[in-house]
């Protein structure tokens, strides 16, 4: 019950957090030239960084971090032609409450 908890509660910042530490592991075995294992932890720890995010933006309707959130502000005005249709990560995300200075 407890366990079940801690997962909905800290779902997303812990698969984040795996998919850092992963990436992390992954450039650290590359470094000692194993390039096999490296292409294992870097597509996992990805693979759980995405997950944790996607998450993130059903949850709460936005992305974790500020940054996220002016990096998708800019994606949808820049590399969108008029009329087409966003990629499904960036679709529901209100860009609203980015602030312009």
């Amino acid at each position: 019950m407890a366990a079940a908890w801690v997962a909905w509660r800290f779902g997303p910042a812990i698969a984040r957090t795996s998919g850092m530490t992963f990436c992390w592991i992954g450039f650290m075995v590359g470094i000692e030239n194993a390039y096999g294992y490296a292409a294992f932890f870097i597509v996992i720890g990805v693979a759980a960084w995405r997950g944790g995010t996607a998450w993130h933006i059903r949850r709460h309707g936005s992305p974790p971090l500020r940054l996220s959130l002016a990096s998708a502000h800019f994606l949808r005005q820049s590399s969108q032609p008029p009329g087409a249709i966003p990629p499904p990560w960036l679709v529901g995300i209100s860009c609203s409450n980015h602030k312009t200075h």
